[in-house]
């Protein structure tokens, strides 16, 4: 069995992303973290009396990203679910998608395939799909060390064996942490060379050839404390992939914030916040996005 999992957070989008996975899974779970439209709100229950595949979870408080998934992971190993697929609501998986991803892997060596815990799409924006180039593999996937959540199909055993996804960081890391303790228990994630996933990346823009992702202050707290406590917890096991990470994500967001982003201040205080936290151990929800 395939599940999937879409978490929602105030997005009517989710209905897009629901819509582009219900015929690729067998049990579709929505996990919605305290949405505060009501129209949303009346939609999925609607969509919740229409098939017994359909799951709905309605928490009254945003308990973060990391909490959504586990949530979802309990229905689906409830339901027996051998591979569980995550979404985020502003996602869209292509048609047939999972059904091609199968078939390449079903023909991989006996061996990768037992120890394979993960699969990753390739993650592309909505509106850059036309210039979607596939990655020459001859078997269809490369190995990589980590992948961004949404549109990871996941293994349940693997997921049992590594544990729960961690709700300490709330949101952004959430997805490097498991990573890295997926490959720690001695897992690969392999990434697919012919098929991927559309994602709206929201505000980005490219100034002088550079992403800009203008994330909000609180996003920007977000990033660097989890960063700290993705160096601090995983160092010893990956050194370079945890300084490239903070790097990225603390160094390259304060550069980008100074040079080329709106709200300086009051970003560079977020970031310099979380940065404090996190080397004081100081994880969990603290603001709500």
């Amino acid at each position: 069995m395939i599940c999937a999992i879409i978490v929602s957070y105030n997005s009517d989008k989710v209905f897009r992303c629901f819509e582009s996975i219900k015929a690729q899974a067998d049990f579709i779970i929505i996990v919605d973290n305290a949405t505060k439209d009501k129209n949303i709100i009346l939609k999925l229950k609607q969509l919740a009396n229409q098939n017994n595949k359909y799951k709905i979870v309605f928490n009254d408080e945003n308990f973060g990203i990391g909490h959504a998934l586990n949530q979802g992971f309990e229905i689906a190993k409830k339901l027996n679910a051998f591979w569980v697929i995550t979404l985020d609501c502003d996602s869209q998986m292509p048609k047939d998608t999972i059904l091609n991803v199968m078939k390449s892997y079903q023909k991989l060596p006996a061996d990768i395939k037992n120890k394979t815990g993960l699969i990753a799409l390739n993650f592309i924006d909505i509106n850059l799909v036309q210039n979607f180039v596939k990655t020459k593999n001859e078997n269809g996937f490369k190995q990589v060390k980590y992948a961004l959540t949404s549109g990871n199909i996941i293994k349940m055993s693997a997921f049992e064996k590594t544990g729960c996804f961690n709700e300490n960081l709330f949101i952004d890391q959430v997805d490097n942490d498991f990573d890295f303790r997926l490959r720690r228990k001695g897992f690969l994630i392999l990434e697919s060379c012919d098929n991927f996933i559309l994602h709206e990346l929201g505000q980005s823009q490219k100034k002088f050839g550079i992403v800009i992702k203008n994330y909000s202050p609180i996003r920007r707290y977000y990033l660097s404390r989890n960063c700290i406590y993705i160096l601090k917890t995983y160092f010893c096991f990956d050194p370079y992939l945890c300084l490239k990470l903070f790097l990225r994500g603390v160094g390259g967001g304060f550069i980008k914030v100074l040079f080329l982003e709106n709200d300086k201040y009051e970003k560079i205080s977020k970031i310099m916040e979380g940065i404090f936290d996190g080397l004081r151990g100081r994880f969990g929800k603290k603001y709500n996005p």
